[in-house]
């Protein structure tokens, strides 16, 4: 029926499931991936079997998560997760059931999914799509569909909100309108989930094909004022608006776009914004790198009118981290793009004497990004580790004692380099750190 086929060890499990007299399919995310022609990452199982019936069935299991059914088996080197058919209780606490019971239809097993495209059970062997929800047909709209009330299904877990914006922006699919009025209800609620499932949800949606639809849906339905307050009541609608579509036009690397919306706080604000959010400090860091580096070529290219030059760009990404510099760059110039609503690098949108490029020409291309390239390619020393001399050789050159003073020097050592790579010998360092030593600030010559 479809062209994706399961590993031969989804398939063995799934025939001795059926030999011991039990109904399985292949269900969830991986069924949506195989109408969608993609392969899934992960090929999840339903069944009628109970959790004791499949661990007694196979010799090697994990109880993952026996209490709602879920046993992980692992057969050739695979590991598959094998859940029993249930139905939901209550959803009391906004995340988890307070009860399930097992049942023996994989239909009432479907009907607790969040999303039509989610409610589908595949028979790989006999070729069979069981979808009493229309999934198929919803997929092929490219439209996104709730099982059910989208108000039921939001208030059972807040979190299916987000992840609602998050399937819009990773498979570029509509969104119906029954899910954007429930959203616009119940967005309060996100404030109840924990703060680490939310910015899972939003890596996944930055780092989408279209992450602009699930930006727009987060701020359309007001969600986005309880994830990030402090970019609604700081930047105005139109604003926020144009940062997220030139989201779509930047690599698919979640920080970068992270950067890119949050750019309007500065640096030191977005950091705070995403530790808040239970962000890990080096992915935080990440982000107020790249904000920092677009904020200092802002003042480069605007006032001046010109593009910086190679020095300016290593001292950047002294800054920021060479990693951080080819992201700052685009943040930079997408970001004049968009508020300008200009071409990149037409005078309007980069100043005066950036140079100018075709509106469909992709960031990749401009001079801007290829000569920060061509920066980090030549490798240049950024850190005061990668300098021809240490602190031991500036002691012992200088006769100062140990202490600030010696990182003082090593940092005008590689300011110095920063601005002419080729100065990176021993000898003048050691030349230019007696000069420095003795309160020279003159390195010509």
């Amino acid at each position: 029926m479809f062209s994706v086929k399961p590993p031969a060890a989804v398939v063995d499990i799934m025939t001795m499931l059926r030999r011991a007299g039990h109904t399985c399919y292949v269900a969830g995310g991986a069924v949506r991936d195989i109408v969608m022609g993609r392969t899934p990452a992960d090929w999840d199982i339903a069944c009628s079997a109970t959790p004791e019936q499949i661990r007694a069935l196979f010799a090697r299991t994990i109880p993952t998560g026996v209490a709602h059914g879920t046993v992980t088996v692992l057969h050739r080197g695979a590991s598959v997760e094998v859940t029993t058919y249930r139905h939901d209780g209550p959803y009391s606490d906004g995340r988890h059931p307070d009860y399930i019971q097992f049942v023996a239809d994989v239909c009432q097993d479907l009907a607790r999914r969040d999303f039509t495209m989610n409610a589908m059970a595949y028979d790989p062997i006999g070729g069979r799509l069981v979808d009493p929800f229309h999934g198929k047909e919803h997929i092929e709209r490219r439209l996104i569909m709730c099982v059910g009330d989208p108000m039921v299904r939001f208030s059972e877990d807040k979190l299916r909100m987000v992840r609602a914006a998050r399937f819009a922006a990773v498979l570029d699919f509509d969104i119906h309108d029954s899910i954007i009025a429930a959203c616009t209800t119940l967005a309060a609620g996100v404030s109840q989930v924990s703060a680490e499932r939310v910015i899972a949800e939003l890596k996944r949606l930055l780092g989408g094909v279209a992450p602009s639809r699930g930006l727009r849906l987060l701020d359309d339905t007001g969600l986005m004022g309880y994830i990030f307050p402090e970019l609604v009541t700081s930047v105005d609608a139109q604003r926020r608006s144009q940062l997220y579509s030139a989201c779509d036009d930047l690599p698919m690397w979640a920080w970068e776009r992270a950067a890119m919306v949050l750019s309007p706080l500065g640096p030191v604000a977005a950091e705070q914004s995403l530790m808040r959010l239970r962000s890990s400090r080096n992915q935080a860091t990440t982000v107020a790198g790249i904000i920092r580096g677009a904020e200092r070529l802002a003042d480069i290219c605007l006032p001046q009118g010109r593009m910086p030059d190679a020095a300016e760009l290593r001292a950047i990404a002294r800054a920021t981290g060479p990693d951080s510099l080819l992201a700052a760059v685009r943040v930079h110039l997408a970001t004049r793009q968009a508020l300008a609503a200009t071409p990149v690098g037409t005078a309007a949108a980069s100043g005066g004497d950036m140079p100018a490029q075709a509106p469909e020409a992709d960031l990749g291309g401009h001079p801007l990004v290829l000569l920060a390239a061509s920066v980090l390619a030549s490798n240049p020393p950024l850190r005061v580790g990668e300098l021809a001399i240490n602190g031991r050789d500036v002691i012992a050159v200088t006769g100062i004692e140990r202490g600030p003073a010696v990182r003082t020097i090593l940092e005008r050592l590689l300011d110095e380099v920063i601005r002419d790579p080729s100065a990176n010998t021993r000898d003048r360092l050691l030349e230019l750190a007696e000069r420095f030593a003795r309160g020279g600030a003159d390195t010509t010559g």
